[in-house]
């Protein structure tokens, strides 16, 4: 495959509104009626949450408004309430409107609406937590919208709606079509002057490796244009910028994800991780002469260290891993200068975990919390254990998971996140019996019932029994 276009060069940055942009557009939104407090005179107070005056808006009027309300989407800490109180009114009428024109076939939505809905939306998730519900319908005519009209969208417009998918962590109801859908197009603006922007580039490959929307078929197209992208970036940039590598090492994360989560050849997962622990040498050393990039060639090591990881977890031939080992990927990231990460106490959910293990008799010494796997990640809690068959010990990861950060919406609700996913193969791949639980069932379970599942994850059925826990 020929290599893609040098990416966009300009600067990327998105420089902060100033405080006059945010007071004009929340002025703009209060006259539009938003805030019913000082609604103008002879207009009926909070006049987007009426849908009719909504639907009589063109697509480009709405797509003003939606810009014009970011500003307003602020919640307070101490309430968990919108400052504005009228936005939480707006909210849902919004989405009915928005999901409306989205669905529309006789007349599709403008690119422009899509954008703004796109940008507004994920907004809400992050500016209101937990709490900010967008429902599913307008999730799935995002996705279809993506689908059928993938060809036609421009970088910013794919990478705002995969952006709002991921953020809602929202799975596409044919993911493995949406994600062919949504590679052709990236293949297409890599290959195309003046090629994708990195930080698109990087949200698209974000979304198609969390989201599950990869196979076997598609996957080393998405690996070859990242690393083609990678050594394009650094072939043009004399100096280094740190905004650039960050999107680097979010471009190749997404690689380890997709590497370990879908049956790609290992070779192609080898030569992407040798390609980029070369490269991110040369960074390392080119930046010795730059101050202010310790934390992105930070990153850049972290990612070294997971592709190395995915190569071995994925690899068939075991000359592979060796080859792995002998390029010094582990060794070297290791020494490498890492920021300093502090390990979390125990969660509620990890105590009622630990009861548990207690309950069944799990000596303390041989339980680790938050326990560092090869540097890459943690896990929840880590038991060493051995069978009364003499089968030798074993080593137990029980990942307990947030459902609200970690699992999927959509076709497959339920399922872990990508990352989770690949987390969950790395430790097959060295060995160990792992043990996925919901943080909310184990805080609702009955601490008997807990422990029962807990046993039957670790050992099943059969060998419930002989469950033995020795030093």
């Amino acid at each position: 495959m020929d290599r893609p276009s040098v990416p966009c060069t300009e600067t990327e940055n998105v420089c902060p509104r100033s405080s006059e942009k945010r007071q004009i557009k929340a002025q703009q939104a209060v006259r539009l009626g938003v805030d019913s407090s000082v609604a103008p005179p002879g207009r009926p107070p909070a006049t987007l949450s009426n849908p009719t005056l909504l639907a009589l808006a063109s697509d480009e009027e709405l797509s003003e408004l939606l810009s014009a309300l970011r500003p307003l989407l602020r919640c307070c800490d101490s309430t968990g309430r919108w400052v504005v109180p009228a936005v939480a009114d707006a909210l849902q009428p919004l989405q009915n409107t928005c999901q409306e024109r989205l669905s529309r076939v006789s007349q599709p939505c403008s690119v422009q609406l899509a954008t703004a809905a796109a940008g507004f939306f994920a907004g809400v998730m992050r500016e209101g937590g937990n709490g900010a519900v967008v429902q599913d319908g307008l999730l799935a005519a995002v996705a279809e919208y993506v689908l059928s009209g993938c060809s036609a969208l421009e970088g910013s417009a794919l990478a705002s709606l995969l952006a709002l998918l991921l953020e809602a962590r929202f799975q596409p109801a044919h993911p493995i079509t949406f994600g062919n859908a949504v590679i052709k197009r990236v293949l297409q603006l890599s290959h195309a002057p003046p090629g994708m922007r990195l930080r698109h580039l990087a949200d698209s490959v974000e979304a198609l490796a969390q989201l599950s929307c990869c196979d076997a078929a598609s996957a080393p197209p998405v690996i070859s244009v990242a690393v083609g992208v990678a050594l394009a970036v650094e072939a043009q940039h004399c100096e280094l910028d740190s905004e650039h590598l960050l999107q680097l090492a979010r471009v190749m994360q997404g690689v380890a994800v997709i590497a370990v989560t879908t049956p790609v050849c290992s070779s192609i997962v080898l030569a992407a991780s040798a390609a980029w622990h070369l490269q991110v040498m040369r960074v390392s050393a080119a930046a010795q002469q730059q101050a202010g990039l310790g934390t992105a060639i930070s990153h850049m090591w972290c990612t070294s260290r997971l592709l190395a990881a995915a190569g071995q977890a994925n690899a068939h031939d075991p000359h592979h891993s060796l080859l792995t080992g002998c390029l010094g990927l582990m060794g070297k990231a290791a020494s490498a200068d890492r920021e300093a990460r502090g390990v979390p106490g125990p969660t509620s959910a990890q105590r009622r975990v630990l009861s548990a293990l207690c309950l069944l008799g799990v000596p303390a010494p041989l339980i680790t919390v938050n326990c560092e796997f090869k540097e890459l990640f943690q896990i929840s809690i880590a038991v060493r254990m051995s069978l009364q068959t003499g089968e030798g010990h074993r080593q137990v990861a029980i990942l307990v998971r947030d459902p609200l950060k970690h699992l999927l919406r959509g076709s497959s609700v339920g399922a872990p996140l990508g990352a989770q996913l690949a987390q969950e193969r790395m430790l097959q791949a060295a060995g160990w019996t792992v043990c996925p639980l919901v943080s909310q069932s184990c805080l609702q379970l009955p601490l008997d019932v807990l422990a029962a599942e807990l046993a039957a994850l670790m050992l099943g059925e059969r060998e419930r029994s002989s469950l033995r826990f020795v030093a």
